[in-house]
C-alpha cells in the first residue's frame, strides 16, 4: 500500500518539476501574454469581470465621529456600547481593484483593449456603468473615474512589465494606478462643475464620495487584486499561450 502511494507521490511530484521548471512556463508568467485568441478572449472576460463588479456592492464601514466626541471625549468613549455608534455602512463597489487586476494581468495593450471594451460598449447603450448607459453618460459625473481607467491600467501595465514577485513595486505599482485614476476622475469633474455652473461646494461633495470615502479601499484591494497577477497568468497559461 506504502509502495503505491509513494509511487503516485513521486508521479505527481515529477509532473509538478517538469511544468514549473518549464522555461517556457516560467517566461511566461513573468511576462506580459501576447495578442492571441486566447489571450484577448481572457481580455474579454476582464471587461465582464468589471461589469460584475459595478453591480456588487460590498457592505463596508467607515468611521464616523459624532458631535459629542468633541464636547466631551472621555465620558462619549465611555459611553460606547456598539461600532455603530462610531461607524456608518458603506457599499463599496470594487471596480478599480478589477481594473488595475486587469492591467497587470494582461499588460497595458490587452489591459487597455478590456477597458475600452467596456466603455464603448456602456456608451453603444448597453446599462453596465453605475447608473445605466448610453452616450449621454458623458455628462455624469462619475464619468471621468471610467475614463481614469484608461490611464490607470496603461500605467500599472507599463510599470510591472518584467517585473517578478515583488511587494514593494506590486505596492507602487497600486498607488500609481489608483491616484491615476483619481486624477482623471477629479479633473472631469472639476470640469463638468464650470460646464454646467454648478456650485463649487457640490464639487468637493462629489469628490468627497467618489473618492475620500473609497480611497482607503480602493488602495487595499487594488494591492490584494495585483499580487495574485502571477499565480493567476500561471492558471491560465494554457489558454493564453
Amino acid at each position: 500500500m506504502n509502495l503505491v502511494k509513494n509511487s503516485k507521490y513521486l508521479k505527481f511530484k515529477n509532473i509538478y518539476k517538469r511544468l514549473f521548471s518549464n522555461t517556457k512556463y516560467q517566461a511566461f508568467i513573468n511576462s506580459y501574454p501576447k495578442i492571441k485568441i486566447g489571450s484577448v478572449l481572457v481580455a474579454i472576460l476582464c471587461a465582464f469581470l468589471i461589469v460584475i463588479a459595478t453591480f456588487t456592492k460590498l457592505e463596508l464601514r467607515i468611521l464616523t465621529i459624532p458631535e459629542q466626541a468633541f464636547s466631551n471625549p472621555p465620558l462619549f468613549f465611555k459611553n460606547i456600547k456598539s461600532i455603530d455608534e462610531i461607524t456608518t455602512k458603506y457599499y463599496y463597489i470594487p471596480q478599480i481593484p478589477l481594473v488595475l487586476f486587469a492591467g497587470a494581468l494582461l499588460g497595458p495593450r490587452l489591459g487597455i483593449f478590456a477597458i475600452l471594451l467596456y466603455i464603448t460598449a456602456g456608451l453603444l447603450g448597453c446599462q453596465i456603468f453605475a447608473s445605466g448607459g448610453g452616450i449621454e453618460y458623458i455628462y455624469q459625473n462619475g464619468f471621468g473615474y471610467i475614463l481614469g481607467y484608461i490611464l490607470g491600467t496603461a500605467l500599472v501595465g507599463h510599470y510591472l512589465n518584467g517585473v517578478k514577485f515583488n511587494f514593494k513595486k506590486y505596492f507602487i505599482a497600486t498607488l500609481i494606478g489608483v491616484f491615476a485614476i483619481n486624477l482623471v476622475g477629479i479633473l472631469y469633474l472639476i470640469g463638468i462643475t464650470i460646464i454646467n455652473n454648478q456650485n463649487p461646494l457640490e464639487l468637493f461633495g462629489w469628490i468627497w464620495a467618489l473618492s475620500g470615502i473609497q480611497l482607503p479601499y480602493d488602495l487595499l484591494l487594488s494591492f490584494i487584486a495585483i499580487n495574485i497577477v502571477i499565480p493567476v497568468r500561471g492558471a491560465l497559461w494554457f489558454a493564453m499561450d
